[in-house]
């Protein structure tokens, strides 16, 4: 091999390897963050996001990362975004710890957050890595309160549960990440789902060091996530489910945008070691910026963008803010988010229910809608005192849990499928309410977790019945065994393939077509 030929090759190489590009406009300071230090005086400290030039361009990674591959996969993206503008970063981090020993970093969207003396903001603005810097503003979220009573459990009839269930999936072996008031781990309902570990909690405060919650919201729509039974009654869509958490918000309830960012980040790498598999595989997000209903709020983009690029399915509550139309909330009105808007136990889209169109591209908003009104859900117990503790909850947050739920389901059922085929399934299957065809309230209708898993079976069904790792004859006896059973009874078998109740030409013909695509 000649020279040119081995500098061709290692082109080849490494280039994947490399961090991907693409180059941020130089915009100095944004208006609102000019009109905040108008207001100050000098020596004055103001919170900044601080975003460095080059940014990491999501765009170059794979079009789909599944469960199976991320392995492999996850080492490589985490690492080049933390490689990514890593230097700039680390030299200009240390320059303003002169000023704030607590500066963070987000590495993964090449930037840094401060709090900082007026002065040093016009500094920043004249360095030549520095892009743009952005007022760190606080956000107050606004949220519906509980009705007194209710019947409960109703909404999980609804969506479909209980069939799946039937056949095993339960959501083990998934991971459902949720951005929220925290989680009170003392409840009997949900503690035992806990992953537990340093991985398993991040306080964006940096106060708590295991899961609290002191407004509740956020043991709410966790217990609708992976939650068992209180009082014999089942709660969550995905009991088998594991759950992590991150709080973003106190009782108040507000936060500011540094924290969302970080807790984004979080999601990405919870150790912070790319050797280890720890990611969620489904992000809960039932917030949104209930400040600006109506409008594009494009801070949290870059981060959705990520999140998604590394496989993982982010829900969006749509938000409380309707009936007009153009009422949706960033993040959800993001292209590449699960928005759920909500219904109530007629399946009529109740007032409060954000509609569309998205105001960041004009389409469809929300995507999908589950029960959102009156749900039975696990609440505070004061310290581990109220182990029965329960609540009817209303509003989108509750229906972003449940879709989030039947996405856990969904995955526990085809765990080689991709954040885009689970996605999919989801919104292309939705049971069509109100106007016919796809609308501004419910999106492509309600969730339907019974026919998402036929639609995800006809491309990832498996008709390996035994598990052994091929298609051969002893599948054959047992789908022949199972044909002779429903003959006889109607209860379900393994072998129904098609997911239609039997066992019948069609299972067979698509055991013989997965045994000609068997590797041999």
């Amino acid at each position: 091999m000649n020279l040119y030929s081995f500098i061709i090759l290692l082109g080849v190489v490494l280039v994947p390897l490399l961090p991907q590009s693409v180059s941020a406009e130089k915009t100095g300071l944004t208006s609102t963050l000019k009109s905040v230090m108008q207001n100050t005086r000098p020596g004055d400290k103001v919170s900044v996001i601080i975003r460095l030039l080059n940014r990491y361009d999501s765009r170059a990674r794979p079009a789909s990362i599944n469960r199976i591959n991320r392995a492999q996969s996850k080492k490589q993206f985490i690492r080049q975004l933390k490689m990514h503008g890593r230097i700039q970063r680390n030299n200009l981090l240390q320059w303003i710890r002169q000023f704030d020993s607590n500066a963070k970093e987000l590495w993964h969207i090449n930037a840094l957050l401060a709090t900082v003396p007026v002065e040093v903001v016009n500094r920043l603005q004249q360095n030549p890595d520095v892009a743009q810097i952005t007022w760190n503003r606080q956000v107050s979220f606004s949220f519906l309160p509980s009705p007194p009573s209710a019947i409960g459990g109703w909404n999980l009839d609804m969506i479909g549960t209980e069939w799946l269930w039937r056949r095993g999936y339960r959501g083990q072996g998934v991971v459902v990440a949720s951005l929220d008031s925290g989680v009170d781990v003392l409840h009997p309902a949900i503690q035992d789902s806990w992953r537990g570990g340093d991985n398993s909690w991040f306080d964006a405060f940096d106060e708590a060091q295991q899961p609290v919650d002191d407004m509740g919201h956020g043991t709410q729509t966790m217990g609708i996530i992976c939650g068992g039974k209180i009082l014999g009654t089942q709660i969550g869509v995905a009991p088998g489910c594991t759950w992590i958490a991150a709080r973003i918000f106190k009782s108040d309830p507000s936060s500011d945008l540094g924290h969302i960012h970080r807790a984004l980040q979080w999601c990405l790498d919870p150790d912070g070691d790319p050797n280890t598999l720890d990611q969620p595989d489904i992000v809960n997000n039932s917030w949104g910026l209930t400040d600006r209903p109506g409008e594009c709020v494009a801070e949290f983009e870059e981060d959705v963008s990520l999140l998604n690029a590394a496989g993982i399915v982010m829900v969006f509550a749509a938000g409380n803010s309707g009936p007009a139309f153009g009422s949706d909330l960033s993040p959800a009105n993001y292209s590449d988010v699960l928005s759920v808007g909500a219904v109530d136990q007629a399946m009529s889209i109740p007032s409060f229910s954000s509609r569309g169109p998205a105001s960041c591209d004009g389409s469809l908003f929300p995507l999908l809608a589950a029960p959102g009104k009156e749900i039975l859900t696990c609440d505070l117990t004061l310290g581990g005192i109220f182990t029965t503790s329960r609540t009817y909850a209303t509003g989108t947050s509750y229906s972003a849990a449940q879709v989030s739920g039947a996405a856990a389901v969904l995955y526990s059922a085809f765990p080689n499928a991709d954040a885009a085929a689970i996605r999919s399934a989801l919104v292309q299957t939705a049971w069509d309410i109100g106007q016919e065809g796809p609308d501004y309230e419910s999106g492509y209708g309600l969730l339907d977790m019974d026919s998402a898993f036929r639609s995800l079976l006809i491309s990832h069904g498996t008709a390996d019945l035994n598990e052994d790792g091929n298609v051969d004859v002893a599948d054959l006896q047992i789908m022949l065994q199972s044909w002779m059973q429903t003959q006889t009874n109607t209860a379900e078998s393994i072998g129904d393939l098609s997911a239609d109740g039997v066992v019948n030409l069609w299972d067979f013909y698509e055991l013989a077509r997965q045994y000609e695509c068997n590797p041999k």
